[in-house]
């Protein structure tokens, strides 16, 4: 046992001597041969160099993301909540939201909340539960407001989502009904998607969300909870596609941080003014680029093209519009609403619901290669 004891104590010794020996022909003497400059230019140095540099740089930044996921995520999964609604037809839906401000707003979307007549409860960070008092609803951009009788919350912060480039790095953080603890998960920002609306027809509804890079899974159990970037700001509310012939990678996508934002502008303007009315136009219509323009060798390369109805129904529906009220007709090209120009990013339905308290909406529009203006008929809104 003794001379067992002895061979261990001697390994010991020689290990804890090489490893000290090592570190100091790392650090300093190997150090000195580098920078010397006979030594320096010598392939097999360099080469060790190199490979001592890339194995350094690799492990800092694994060791920084690590901290940084842990610590970003649990910052920011202080302001993530538990939302569960009881439908008056006794249905049950769940999903999640962020707290926004300290007095018990919480932000969440309308694949959550639905009308404002719906029972919902929500459970924060800490396991208390909480009937919620309000619920206000802006259905243009998809997202529900709902208000609790709680002070001093924590609060997300937002990122710019206008400065948001494919390929950042996310982490999405959810919570659930039993579990007290947030769940997380990492995943990207893939881009911009100005062709997708989040409710049909598109004049009157966000046209233009964003796209994550996280696994369906982590979607079908996270709608209404928001994506953060490695500051812990929040880029987008995840949420789901309402329609029933959305594909399964079409489901899922995001609301951007700018356009709740807004709606929350909107929301608190609306607290304290006489409520405005929406302006529905009731039309669909196709962004305008440059690739449309080149192959239909128009002059103009931006632009909201109205679609001609093909069908009886389709015509029907477009004559009973506020667009066809006003004097659109299918085949039009808005080019302008109050002298702002259309584009991908400032599409139709963003500049109508921009300018929907304005007291006059003036559409400049190309018909037949001619330009006029046509006033929309806002006292004759459905």
């Amino acid at each position: 046992m003794k001379k067992l004891l002895k061979i261990v104590g001697i390994g010991l010794i020689i290990f804890i001597t090489g490893g000290l020996g090592g570190l100091m022909f790392n650090y300093v003497i190997f150090t000195k041969v580098i920078t010397h400059p006979v030594w320096s230019q010598n392939k097999i140095i360099k080469a060790i160099d190199d490979r001592i540099s890339v194995v350094k740089t690799v492990e800092k930044i694994i060791v920084a993301d690590n901290e940084s996921i842990a610590d970003i995520a649990s910052r920011a999964a202080s302001t993530v909540v538990y939302i569960e609604v009881k439908k008056p037809d006794g249905t049950r839906v769940i999903g999640n939201g962020v707290v926004i401000s300290s007095d018990g707003i919480i932000a969440t979307t309308t694949n959550v909340v639905t009308a404002k007549n719906e029972t919902a409860y929500v459970k924060l960070a800490d396991g208390t539960v909480h009937d919620v008092k309000n619920i206000f609803l802006d259905n243009y951009s998809g997202i529900a407001f709902v208000r609790i009788d709680v002070e001093n919350l924590a609060t997300i912060s937002f990122a710019n989502s206008d400065e948001a480039r494919s390929g950042k790095r996310l982490i999405s953080i959810a919570r659930s009904r039993s579990d007290d603890d947030a769940q997380f998960a990492l995943g990207g920002f893939f881009g911009r998607d100005y062709s997708k609306s989040i409710a049909q027809p598109k004049s009157d509804f966000l046209q233009g969300v964003l796209i994550f890079d996280f696994s369906q899974n982590i979607f079908s159990k996270s709608i209404g909870s928001p994506a953060v970037d490695f500051q812990g700001n929040m880029v987008g509310l995840i949420a789901k596609d309402k329609s029933q012939n959305a594909t399964e990678s079409e489901k899922f996508y995001a609301i951007a941080a700018n356009d709740i934002s807004n709606a929350f502008e909107s929301f608190l303007q609306q607290q304290n003014e006489s409520l405005q009315k929406d302006v529905f136009l009731g039309i669909d219509y196709d962004i305008i680029d440059v690739v449309d323009a080149h192959i239909a060798d128009r002059e103009i390369t931006s632009g909201a093209i109205v679609p001609i109805a093909q069908t009886y129904t389709a015509r029907s529906e477009f004559a009973q519009s506020l667009a066809s009220r006003s004097g659109l007709r299918g085949g039009d090209i808005i080019v302008m609403v109050n002298n702002e120009k259309i584009d991908n990013k400032n599409n139709l339905s963003r500049l109508m619901y921009k300018h929907k308290n304005d007291s006059k909406i003036v559409l400049d529009v190309l018909r037949a290669g001619k330009s006029i203006s046509i006033d929309v008929k806002k006292d004759a809104n459905l």
